[in-house]
């Protein structure tokens, strides 16, 4: 009977990680209704299997400890699901609230669907090796498929599928070019398990996942995106330089995963500097691939691996001075808003150049986004006390957005925006107080849970859960991404093994 739930979970795990990222259609919006339909059979399937297997085993007497899952899980969980009811119920427009936006589906049956298919899923279990091996197929072939976008190739008619403001924003088969560097996000952890962890016959497919995510980061052009692999990036130094116990292989193999990351970039800068593609790299996204900047990294990284190499004795001293830089880069990172807000002060204008555009803040920062922000949280402090507890209504940003900052949509940004552009400000808004701190909690208590197992797969899929935390505070609040959080949130031990 366990072999059978665990097959129930690998299947539903193998379809998430490959058929749900590459399933698509020609036009653009109809990508988010596709991929929302499969998503629910997905998950429908996932559910009623499993209640299936459970009420057998129920019949013969069969139920233990199997279901004893994490407290935080069903506390958290729950309280979601309940906040999504009371804001179902709070709506004006029931039928609008039970399957959300049209355009965004993140409904009261889509919440119910996912924290029920977080449960089941740790219910099953599943195998970490179809985990690995579902994510990095995914993600290499979805990762092909958009840099063949990005150079120009018009695949299926879908690169003239729709425009804003003169620029493509569909790219790979996620619908989004956001939504793509957050997919690339999501699997490069995984691949770095991968390299650094599994049986040399897996190394291969991991290493082209890592050249491809890399690239997809950069490509992606969203500043979070590429903020968000850089922290992942860091974990990963920080768990290898925890890594007991310390060899010269481990160390090896960490020194070929920097030397296939920085060639990644300095390869797509000088191919950018030769061939102009149909899609420019952002400001930030060019500074970050300049080889100036990994050149140094390599030099670093490598001299760290032959001073280990060249007497067993510095193996140690080499993994240590690892953990000392991944906590110097960790703690800058922690700094950066307090740069930012430094740098801010002292320029007092935007000087329209990448660093700029990073750390000057203001209502044009990240792509209007301190426009939408400061406008989302103005729409959240106008609600009475009931709104902000228990929120405005599921669906009601877009036209609280549009109703409040209209002359200003129309006079000065001339644009259309329906969405906080943040999944936490579209909570707080939409399940007010209430929603927004039992997603932290859950979200919190997962990542510690990881990062505390004694599985390293786990570790490694805390660093992922992290990426995909900070990918989302910049992504529009669609039912594309909150689906790969199940991935991630339900709970992986020993016995799924």
């Amino acid at each position: 009977m366990n072999k059978t739930l665990r097959t129930i979970g690998n299947v539903y795990v193998a379809l998430m990680l490959i058929v749900y990222p590459l399933i698509l259609t020609n036009k653009y919006f109809n990508v988010t209704d596709t991929k929302l339909i499969v998503f629910y059979c997905f998950t429908v399937g996932l559910l009623l299997a499993t209640a299936g297997i459970i009420y057998l085993r129920w019949l013969r007497g069969g139920l233990k400890d199997r279901f004893v899952l994490p407290r935080y899980l069903w506390i958290g969980c729950g309280t979601i699901a309940l906040s999504g009811l009371i804001t179902f119920l709070i709506s004006t427009d029931k039928a609008a609230a039970l399957t959300g936006h049209v355009e965004y589906g993140l409904g009261l049956i889509y919440i119910v669907l996912s924290v029920a298919s977080i449960i089941a899923l740790s219910v099953t279990g599943f195998d970490s090796v179809v985990f690995c091996l579902g994510t990095v197929t995914g993600a290499v072939i979805a990762g092909i498929f958009g840099f063949i976008q990005y150079i120009g190739v018009d695949l299926f008619g879908m690169l003239s599928s729709i425009t804003v403001e003169d620029k493509n924003n569909f790219l790979s088969t996620l619908g989004n070019t956001s939504f793509f560097g957050f997919f690339m996000v999501f699997a490069f952890p995984i691949a770095s398990y991968i390299y650094l962890e599994l049986d040399s016959s897996y190394k291969y497919i991991a290493s082209v996942a890592i050249v491809v995510t890399s690239i997809g980061v950069v490509i992606s052009n969203t500043d979070a995106t590429v903020l968000a692999f850089i922290v992942e990036a860091i974990m990963v130094i920080l768990l290898t330089g925890n890594n007991v116990p310390q060899n010269i292989k481990k160390l090896h193999l960490f020194a070929g995963l920097v030397n296939t990351v920085a060639f990644s970039f300095i390869g797509l800068f000088i191919f950018t500097s030769l061939v102009k593609p149909e899609r420019e790299i952002g400001g930030v996204q060019s500074v970050f691939i300049n080889p100036m900047i990994w050149i140094p990294v390599l030099i670093v990284v490598n001299g760290i691996y032959l001073w280990g190499k060249v007497n067993k004795f510095y193996v140690s001293l080499s993994f240590r001075t690892l953990r000392i830089i991944g906590c110097v880069c960790m703690a800058f990172i922690l700094l950066m808003p307090i740069i930012a807000l430094i740098y801010t002060f002292v320029t007092y204008i935007n000087l329209d150049s990448p660093i700029s555009r990073l750390l000057y803040l203001d209502v044009n920062w990240g792509n209007r986004r301190g426009f939408i922000w400061s406008g989302t949280i103005q729409i959240f402090n106008d609600g009475s006390f009931l709104e902000k507890l228990v929120g405005r209504g599921i669906g009601t940003m877009s036209d609280l957005f549009q109703e409040t900052y209209e002359v200003e949509l129309r006079e000065i940004y001339h644009s259309f925006y329906d969405d906080a552009h943040n999944i936490y400000l579209q909570c707080l808004v939409e399940y007010g107080l209430f929603g927004l701190v039992s997603l932290v909690y859950l979200l919190c208590n997962s990542f510690m849970h990881l990062r505390k197992s004694t599985l390293v797969f786990n570790n490694y899929r805390a660093i992922t859960l992290i990426g995909i935390i900070i990918s989302s505070s910049c992504l529009i609040t669609q039912n594309i991404t909150p689906a790969f959080f199940i991935l991630i949130l339900a709970v992986y031990d020993t016995r799924s093994q």
